[in-house]
């Protein structure tokens, strides 16, 4: 009875904060001609939230990403800056809005161009016009290959992503349930997807663009599970790097890791009026 009682006074004394998440350890080795690197980083996973290092694997010079469901809104920090920057839905509706006015700037230039040298302009002009912006962008495809394998202890099965007709990265993708609370974890995962594909969606309906990002993100849903191996392909096709899931290990987390650094500033997007 009086551990009964014990538990349920811990219980009620514990912040509402610190609940059960995940943390998935990554390996990333790149390429560089003969030489090569390997860092690991963490990959923090809680209900609608995520957090993982995306340059630099310290909180001193490095760069992270913060995806946050529960506000639909994705944050970028620089730590060496101490800065960060907001991506939510407002934003993405102001950027797109903005990238379909270069469009139509784009379209009225043309028009003053004589019709034997506006082919040239146009692919002078769309080069220095930011990627989102380029009516021409590449088609991404992501195959299912039926090809099957145990990695690192994962049954795992091969998807290829192609840009236009070059391969450049090649997933093998295990079920969420291979994985220690994965199941919990993909509802972040797949929520972020959700996030991508409406910034694609909100950039094609505005400034008549498409595929905006490729990153395997916006394809969890076709997925359906987590690479615990990808390799990423240069133009020559070889192999630029390639990150591997080590270990994916519950943890209590709290939500104060799911925001910027105390004493950071809040910075606009690049291009923003």
């Amino acid at each position: 009875m009086k551990l009964c009682r014990t538990l349920l006074m811990l219980t009620v004394l514990m912040p509402a904060s610190l609940i059960a998440g995940v943390v998935f350890e990554i390996e990333t080795t790149t390429y560089h001609g003969g030489e090569q690197e390997t860092d690991t980083s963490e990959m923090l996973v809680k209900d609608k939230m995520l957090k993982m290092a995306v340059s630099g694997e310290n909180e001193i010079t490095g760069n992270a990403m913060i995806y946050r469901g529960d506000k639909k809104e994705l944050m970028m920090i620089d730590h060496g800056r101490k800065v960060y920057n907001v991506i939510d839905e407002a934003t993405v509706r102001n950027l797109a809005s903005q990238f379909g006015q270069l469009n139509e700037q784009l379209e009225k230039a043309l028009a003053q161009v004589p019709e034997s040298q506006r082919a040239m302009v146009k692919e002078m002009m769309e080069k220095q016009m930011p990627a989102a912006v380029q009516k021409n962008a590449p088609v991404i495809d992501i195959r299912k290959t039926g090809e099957t394998k145990d990695v690192n202890g994962y049954a795992s099965e091969k998807f290829e992503v192609y840009r236009d007709k070059a391969k450049v990265s090649e997933l093998w993708v295990t079920d969420w349930s291979n994985i220690k609370a994965g199941n919990e974890a993909s509802g972040a995962f797949r929520e972020m997807a959700k996030f991508f594909k409406a910034m694609m969606e909100s950039f094609e309906s505005v400034s008549g663009t498409r595929n905006f990002t490729d990153s395997f993100f916006s394809h969890m849903s076709e997925l359906n599970g987590f690479p615990v191996l990808s390799k990423q392909f240069d133009g020559n096709g070889s192999v630029e790097s390639e990150s591997r899931l080590l270990s994916a290990t519950p943890r209590d987390l709290q939500n104060t890791q799911f925001e910027p650094p105390e004493g950071y500033q809040r910075q606009a997007m690049p291009g923003l009026n």
